[in-house]
């Protein structure tokens, strides 16, 4: 009896068991499914519709969705909708519930269609402002975070469009099988064809399976490659927490024809540069982007370095750090509106080398591409540079260190310092963006502190002599590209020099390709040693007129008058010569340098000797006495023949320039 009463209250249990799990295999869960909805909805402030809800029990529990319409915010068209599936499956552990863990060993998605949109203002409609207005930056516990063992997607498509980013390509997702076994979780793998940033773009990208919270200590791997036109990305590693971003190591790979044609990947506007090529470590921490100890090369220059990047609520604020150990000059041509590079920079594209050469050609010498206010507003700035050897048109520099700050497009240079030998120039630069169609305003300042000639001509071949320069310039200008500037520009320009010789000063410091044919028609020997040369020019309104020009040499006093149209870019100059041991027939007939900035023309102002007498009663009027002298501050006081020369002794040219 006992016995029969034990089995009597077993079988109650397995009865109602049994019962359970028919009622869960027979109940329509359809019941359910406008409470799923809309609970769905609240979550993601969209409308979420269902197909069909079902639920198939055991102590492993699958809840499916059939037929799932995710539509789009207010302001984009109804169809067709942000997102579409025709399966979710959502496996969930009811072992680890009862305990009050929500463990989800499996999340499978079939045929998901995503459609991506973007307008020009910039609003999208893949914003979730409900998801995100509670959010926290206080981790979450896990207790009350779901654990996903593994996502799964099957045939998974996007449809990518931006106005703003002028985007258009789709993608195409899915996941690799998983082991059979479970000891190998299944890969997401994608690619991506289209259009971005207006330029073609392709893409494929392999990435770990979404692990649990339980393994988030397992590095989550990512491989991906890029290629938007002609600028490529490689982007390998992993990350130890994936959904942060955090404890990343990935190796960043960027190589291009020209950076400025990978801004629509990095979102910062850079000036035209010649070929690059970047790798390095890529990392987020604190909120930041980092791009940590990469190295490169940009056309004929190395770069190296550090780059934060903040991204900021208005526009990226970047913090970078970096070092050159030699540096072309003219790889830098783009950032003041030029052709960076030169015609036999390491591989330039036929289309770089096509405008180098038109613009070696142009007659015009100074840029005059209009500087982007939008471009200087994308991102704000604070670079510090060094570089342990700069390499000009036959002037090496050394030592550059500069740092720049460009804020809500206003540009501050404090200052940028050339070591040249044991002297050094010193630059200040002050831009205020225009606003409208009002021009940008431009303050530039230089100081030639003890400048070593003899080490500027160290890389040329026809070394000789040695001197210091010692002086100053400004300039104050307003225009929208450097040819502006200078055409409306005003301001001084101071030099003097001590020791040396004019024949390296002219080919050499000048860069305008006469020197040999000046000394000639001047009669100056190459190797006539130079004692002093002075120069002050002024510039008013694109005008750089002579002031003082002499040069002193054991044997004569060269004397120079005119000066440069800056705007039109023409020279003319008169330049003449005082014997100091004056013989019949050696005295050589002014000459007149004419033409442009960058092909100027050399002929003597009177061609025959008989006038040479005509031409010697004129100079005192073409050259008045130098009374302008003394008012000069030289700093190189400690010199005698340039004392000698400030005492009025000697004459100074008119104050004639070009037309």
């Amino acid at each position: 009896m006992a016995q029969s009463r034990r089995r009597k209250l077993w079988l109650i249990p397995a009865v109602l068991v049994g019962a359970i799990i028919l009622l869960a295999a027979l109940w329509d869960w359809n019941w359910f499914r406008p409470m799923v909805e809309a609970r769905a909805s609240a979550a993601l402030g969209r409308h979420v519709t269902i197909g069909r809800l079902s639920v198939h029990p055991g102590w492993t529990s699958t809840i499916v969705a059939d037929g799932i319409r995710i539509d789009n915010p207010d302001g984009f068209p109804a169809d067709p909708p942000f997102t579409t599936a025709s399966r979710l499956s959502i496996a969930v552990s009811l072992g680890e519930l009862l305990h009050g863990r929500i463990v989800l060993p499996s999340i499978m998605v079939e045929k998901p269609v995503v459609e991506a949109a973007q307008k020009a203002d910039g609003t999208a409609n893949w914003s979730f402002p409900a998801l995100s207005g509670g959010s926290s930056d206080k981790p979450s516990k896990p207790s009350s975070s779901p654990q996903i063992g593994a996502l799964i997607v099957h045939d998974g498509h996007a449809h990518v469009v931006s106005a703003k980013l002028r985007t258009d390509m789709a993608v195409d997702v899915a996941t690799e099988d998983a082991a059979a076994d479970g000891n190998q979780a299944a890969n997401i793998v994608a690619q991506a064809h289209g259009t971005y940033g207006g330029q073609p773009i392709t893409a494929d990208a392999k990435a770990g399976a979404i692990l649990s919270l339980r393994d988030a200590g397992t590095p989550y791997p990512i491989n991906m490659h890029i290629a938007n036109g002609a600028t490529k990305v490689a982007l390998d590693g992993t990350v130890e927490s994936p959904l942060s971003f955090a404890g990343a190591n990935l190796k960043l790979q960027l190589s291009g024809p020209d950076m400025s044609l990978a801004a629509p990947l990095t979102g910062i506007a850079i000036p035209k540069t010649p070929p690059f090529q970047t790798a390095g470590n890529l990392d987020y921490r604190a909120g930041h982007i980092h791009y940590d100890h990469f190295t490169g090369r940009v056309g004929s220059s190395d770069i190296a370095g550090d780059i934060d990047v903040d991204p900021g609520p208005t526009r990226p604020v970047i913090m970078a750090d970096l070092q050159s150990r030699q540096i072309d000059l003219a790889d830098l041509g783009g950032f003041i509106g030029g052709e960076p590079g030169r015609a036999n920079t390491p591989n330039q594209t036929a289309e770089q080398r096509r405008a180098i050469a038109a613009a070696d050609a142009s007659p015009k010498l100074l840029p005059d591409k209009p500087i982007s206010v939008p471009d200087l507003k994308s991102a704000d700035l604070h670079l510090k540079f060094r570089g342990g050897h700069l390499k000009g048109d036959q002037m090496p520099l050394d030592n550059l260190v500069a740092n720049l700050d460009i804020v809500d497009g206003h540009i501050t240079l404090k200052p940028a310092s050339f070591a040249v030998g044991r002297g050094a120039i010193e630059t200040t630069l002050d831009v205020v963006p225009g606003v409208g169609n009002k021009a940008a305003l431009v303050k530039v300042h230089t100081d030639f502190k003890r400048v070593d000639l003899g080490h500027m001509l160290a890389a040329t071949k026809i070394i000789r002599g040695a001197g210091t320069i010692t002086g100053q310039g400004s300039i104050d200008g307003a225009g929208n590209s450097v040819a502006d500037i200078v055409a409306n520009g005003s301001g001084r320009l101071t030099l003097s020099m001590v020791g040396g010789d004019l024949s390296s000063l002219l080919v050499d410091l000048s860069g305008f390709q006469f020197g040999k044919a000046v000394l000639s028609a001047l009669g100056i020997p190459d190797r006539s040693k130079l004692n002093c040369m002075i120069a002050d020019f002024g510039l008013a309104h694109g005008l750089l007129s002579s002031h003082t020009l002499l040069v002193d040499f054991d044997n004569a006093i060269i004397n120079g008058g005119g000066g440069v149209n800056l705007a039109r870019e023409t020279v003319d100059m008169t330049i003449k010569t005082d014997s100091k041991h004056f013989s019949v027939g050696t005295l050589p007939a002014p000459i007149r340098v004419t033409g442009t900035l960058k092909n100027p023309s050399i002929r003597p102002e009177l061609a025959e000797a008989g006038v040479r007498g005509a031409a010697a009663a004129a100079l005192a009027v073409v050259f008045p006495p130098a009374a302008v002298l003394p008012t000069i501050t030289l700093g190189v006081g400690e010199n005698d023949s340039c004392s000698r020369l400030t005492q009025g002794g000697r004459a100074a040219p008119a104050k004639a320039g070009p037309g």
